[in-house]
């Protein structure tokens, strides 16, 4: 089953209205949002519509890989962009430990240029691992579809669940993809969620654009495993 299985999917789940709420803000996404949207996606609106901005959260691990792979031969058409975008982490302490060390060893400060160089030397360390990521699995989507835009963003952050929404946001994407990891055995039998699928779950439900979530069946079993707001474990055969 390729495009055609999973928008007739979506399609019937998708046909009613879903509420998100986070704090005190609350986003309503319409059925004519998310089916209108899915069904651009598949081509069938105008030249315009179909020229999307596809989202896909990469790390280094195979389920982020296999992911990217699924959302290129199965969302991303020809005059698409695929965005593939990489959260780091960043340190929620760094600003308040400056401001500790300035009070307290006000005699040992560094000068701007100094605080600047190594700054520099610390992003440039912190950020080659990072574009080498996104720089392999770029090069491997270029190899596939390389008729298909692709773009790599590093984007620094501390929550990693709404850095990525905001970006999605931000971006105006039309599609967000991530790879889901299957679950271990304790938390199969506990009913536990890995700190990975809260990440997920926190972005299918406040994602403003269609949000979908991927794994891998099995290596004995073909196809994927397919989440969204509506829809859980959708077995597509591909």
């Amino acid at each position: 089953m390729a495009v055609g299985g999973l928008n007739g999917c979506l399609e019937r789940t998708m046909s009613r209205e879903g509420m998100w709420s986070e704090g005190e803000a609350t986003t309503r996404a319409t059925s004519e949002t998310t089916v209108s949207s899915f069904n651009s996606m598949m081509g069938e609106q105008t030249t315009a519509a179909t020229k999307k901005k596809v989202m896909v959260v990469i790390d280094e691990s195979r389920e982020s890989r296999l992911a990217m792979l699924w959302a290129l031969s199965h969302i991303v058409q020809g005059e698409d962009t695929l965005y593939l975008m990489q959260f780091l982490p960043s340190s929620a302490n760094h600003k308040s430990a400056g401001v500790i060390f300035s009070r307290h060893n006000s005699a040992r400060l560094h000068t701007t240029q100094e605080r600047r160089e190594e700054k520099g030397r610390r992003e440039k360390v912190d950020l080659r691992p990072s574009q080498l990521i996104g720089t392999s699995l770029k090069m491997l989507c270029t190899s596939r579809r390389p008729e298909v835009g692709v773009e790599v963003m590093i984007v620094e952050g501390i929550d990693k669940g709404l850095t990525i929404v905001t970006q999605a946001k931000k971006l105006e994407a039309s599609v967000l993809v991530l790879g889901q990891r299957r679950p271990s055995l304790l938390q199969r039998v506990f009913k536990q969620r890995s700190p990975n699928d809260e990440v997920i779950e926190r972005c299918i439900q406040n994602a403003e654009c269609l949000t979908l979530s991927v794994r891998k069946k099995s290596k004995h079993i073909g196809g994927y495993l397919i989440n969204s707001r509506w829809q859980k474990n959708f077995w597509l055969l591909a």
